[in-house]
């Protein structure tokens, strides 16, 4: 009997200190959005880093940063990318932006101490990663034709990560579902006509897959006000309709997401994701094929 008690103090024991290391990961929103046409041939954005499960200590260390875009939007011209200004740190600011091919990179930055981190800001907007500019050498096409997109996991390397200290340690913190592009509004505030004007979800892609799936979606301003956040939430259900993922399950403004679903310890199969929203509701199904 003794031993039974004992047995499962320890096992109680070993559970709360799971959750509770579980608990300390800092959780975070990473947004591009006040995208601005200066002249035609400039484009000025913002990157925010949002600390969303206060209070859990959120100390940065650093991070890379990687953006994919259509790009005919430069028109034929040569582009330039560059950062404005920052929030962050000396020792936190993403260096070298540099563009290629369609893709936006902002180099890993110089690693801090233990003790020289930069504290996440989980007020407003949060803390501005960067006001960045992009320039061509011609005039760019209309702003629709930007089609902005994080690169994450799903996309292999190189892709978006962060790191964070928990506890004494660096710790990789990446959570693609919290990655958006938010075409609101402007840095002078006149609306974009670009953002998403009603509930989307896309097909998957690659679908057949294995094991990893990119599902991708599209949410409009709220109806309550274009400073309130829509409450979403995306599920998947197998071939019996039995609830086995949870990808999103949180408020998210307007804008274009994606999310990775890794299906590796899954079988092959029929699967089901469905996605709700403010009254929108909408269930498409893919197949894991291994």
């Amino acid at each position: 009997m003794k031993k039974s008690v004992l047995i499962i103090f320890l096992l109680s024991c070993l559970s709360l200190k799971f959750n509770y290391s579980s608990a300390q990961i800092p959780r975070y929103n990473l947004t591009v959005k006040n995208f601005h046409l200066t002249a035609p041939d400039s484009l000025k954005f913002d990157i925010y880093l949002l600390h969303i499960n206060h209070p859990i200590p959120f100390v940065y260390l650093m991070g890379q940063y990687f953006l994919n875009f259509n790009p005919d939007f430069a028109n034929g011209g040569s582009l330039s990318f560059s950062i404005l200004e920052t929030e962050m740190d000396s020792l936190c600011i993403p260096r070298n932006p540099t563009v290629t091919n369609g893709t936006l990179r902002l180099f890993t930055n110089i690693i801090p101490g233990p003790d020289s981190g930069c504290e996440i800001s989980h007020n407003g907007n949060g803390t501005l990663l960067g006001r960045f500019l992009l320039t061509t050498t011609t005039n760019f096409l209309p702003l629709d034709s930007f089609r902005l997109r994080w690169r994450n996991i799903a996309h292999g390397n190189p892709y978006t990560k962060l790191f964070a200290l928990t506890g004494s340690t660096s710790s990789e913190i990446t959570d693609s579902s919290g990655h958006s592009v938010d075409y609101t509004t402007s840095i002078s505030g006149s609306t974009i006509e670009t953002q998403p004007q009603n509930f989307i979800l896309h097909q998957n892609y690659p679908n057949p897959f294995n094991p990893k799936t990119i599902i991708n979606y599209e949410i409009p301003p709220s109806q309550k006000g274009s400073n309130t956040a829509n409450f979403i939430s995306l599920k998947i259900y197998d071939i019996s309709g039995r609830e086995i993922v949870t990808l999103v399950n949180q408020n998210q403004n307007a804008g274009r997401y994606s999310v990775q679903w890794d299906a590796g310890g899954f079988g092959s199969g029929m699967y089901f994701y469905r996605f709700k929203a403010d009254g929108y509701e909408k269930t498409m199904r893919m197949i894991l094929l291994k």
